[in-house]
């Protein structure tokens, strides 16, 4: 069933007296549309990137077979989402790949060595979890130029139950440490999407978490957002900035439409209950 999202606006006012604004939540999507943008926001197909004019034909060959992983959560009574990512979770200056996946299955981490191969590093970068995931994000949430990751649960729209967000920062040595206590973050019951922007300006990446609801119980959950502290914490500011709506978002993404200065939310959004 369609549903809408809803324009606000923030009077707050920052440091030098300019008007500040909560990001807007605009849209309006089927359910099967948010699941598509949900799919294509996992897979990476939802960020811009500078055009550049290529003479055709273009052409992409199926390179499946660099990578040694396969993503089951169905089975596990998930919610069947699968998520990616590219993070240089090393620094050398070739793109790694991370893939979630479904409860009691390891998530993959592959290191590109710049050759054409990429290795399965994720149990020995601490990332394998196990607990089930859907979506990732990778941004550096500390700026200490390593990027972290942010992973959203699986399962409680289709399946029963939910597993936890986790959030996951990048030591600078190969390995992750799970800070996901200690961030203070707790996402929604059915958490499986995610966006990172700096909504304040203040040089700290902050994260929303979106949250559908749950189709088998006809429940609608509130999506979240949290400020980063810039010290390691984040606070849930979700009411106050007018994001805790009563329809969830299966998909979401940030971008300052207006060029404003000002970053704007969107929010795929689905009605679960009647």
């Amino acid at each position: 069933m369609p549903s809408a999202g809803h324009p606000l606006r923030d009077t707050r006012s920052d440091r030098s007296g300019a008007q500040k604004r909560s990001p807007k939540i605009l849209g309006r999507h089927t359910l099967l549309g948010a699941l598509r943008l949900a799919t294509a926001l996992a897979l990476g197909m939802g960020a811009a990137a500078p055009l550049r004019a290529i003479d055709p034909p273009v052409r992409f060959d199926d390179a499946s077979a660099l990578l040694n992983f396969e993503h089951v959560s169905l089975a596990f009574d998930g919610d069947g989402l699968a998520g990616a990512a590219w993070i240089d979770y090393d620094n050398d200056r070739f793109l790694d790949l991370f893939l979630t996946n479904g409860r009691t299955q390891p998530n993959g981490l592959f290191h590109n060595d710049g050759h054409g191969v990429f290795v399965a590093v994720a149990a020995a970068a601490g990332v394998q979890d196990r607990r089930g995931s859907s979506g990732v994000v990778a941004a550096d949430f500390d700026n200490d130029g390593w990027p972290d990751l942010f992973l959203t649960g699986d399962g409680g729209v289709t399946g029963s139950g939910a597993s936890p967000v986790v959030l996951y920062h990048n030591n600078g040595d190969g390995t992750c440490s799970d800070i996901t206590a200690t961030a203070g973050i707790v996402g929604p019951p059915t958490a499986n999407s995610a966006a990172v922007a700096d909504i304040d300006n203040d040089g700290f990446l902050d994260l929303f978490i979106g949250a559908p609801g749950s189709l088998s119980g006809h429940e609608q959950h509130a999506n979240r957002l949290f400020h980063n502290n810039g010290d390691g914490t984040f606070t849930d500011i979700s009411a106050s900035a007018g994001v805790h709506t009563a329809i969830g978002a299966f998909a979401a993404l940030f971008s300052d439409y207006d060029h404003d200065g000002f970053i704007d939310l969107f929010a795929g959004n689905g009605k679960m209950s009647a």
